[in-house]
């Protein structure tokens, strides 16, 4: 219960000091108003919350909106725990192009753990599976270039 909390104390201090605001009397509320206001920090934190279950219920599926979220818009460790949500099927349906797409996208912002898993999971891929899940990658990097 104490690392729970302050977990949630970490998380908020963080988010209110980069707010630069006071901290808030309910931390997770306060993670959550941030995160639906669009804040990728918020979102990733939220979707950790709900991961290890730290100050919310264990909910696979909410961690795997929020990251989500968070990696829809370049955050790293958001775009992992994502990748790593897709290959083990763990609040989405199992999907290894999906997994190697994000794995490889947060491999791309230098997070060295990805760059690990994303070679456990290309082994896991047939040649055809692999080529498209590239295809997949290039067309994400290319989006914003349009």
């Amino acid at each position: 219960m104490l690392v729970r909390m302050a977990a949630i104390l970490i998380v908020t201090i963080h988010l209110a000091n980069s707010a630069g605001v006071a901290g808030p009397a309910d931390p997770v509320k306060s993670v959550e108003n941030l995160a639906e206001q669009g804040d990728h920090q918020a979102q990733y934190y939220l979707g950790l919350m709900y991961a290890r279950e730290i100050g919310v219920h264990k909910d696979e599926t909410q961690a795997a909106k929020w990251f989500r979220m968070a990696a829809d818009q370049g955050d790293a460790e958001a775009q992992f725990f994502l990748g790593i949500q897709h290959f083990r099927g763990e609040g989405v349906k199992r999907n290894l192009l999906e997994a190697y797409k994000w794995t490889v996208l947060a491999a791309d912002h230098g997070l060295e753990i990805a760059h690990h898993f994303r070679g456990i999971i290309a082994e896991s891929m047939s040649r055809k599976q692999l080529e498209e899940a590239e295809r997949q990658v290039t067309e994400w990097r290319n989006r914003g270039a349009d």
